[in-house]
């Protein structure tokens, strides 16, 4: 997927998404390699070693996400997962027209 696209998607702006993918591409999960349809722009490949690595990971990750929201109902997580999705999105709509 391109850089622009995943930053995108994941809702990040651009200088932070670089220093994420730095991060990630230090750690050997993840590589980036010119884009051939776009010479500026960058495709992000998930290596097997970041794939084996997430593997071990997301489970414990899910675990600690049911762990937090414990508390809430599964009408309550449907609330809160849109009041924040709202809020995403109210911060993007400020980023791209600053006053």
């Amino acid at each position: 997927m391109s850089q622009r696209r995943l930053g995108e998607m994941a809702q990040i702006e651009k200088s932070s998404m670089v220093l994420y993918l730095d991060s990630l591409e230090s750690a050997g999960w993840v590589r980036r390699e010119p884009d051939p349809d776009d010479r500026r722009a960058h495709i992000v490949r998930l290596t097997w070693k970041g794939a084996r690595d997430f593997a071990k990971l997301g489970p414990r990750l899910l675990s600690a996400q049911q762990r937090f929201l414990e508390p809430l109902s599964a009408a309550e997580v449907v609330v809160l997962t849109g009041l924040l999705t709202r809020l995403g999105g109210s911060v993007e709509i400020a980023a791209d027209n600053p006053q």
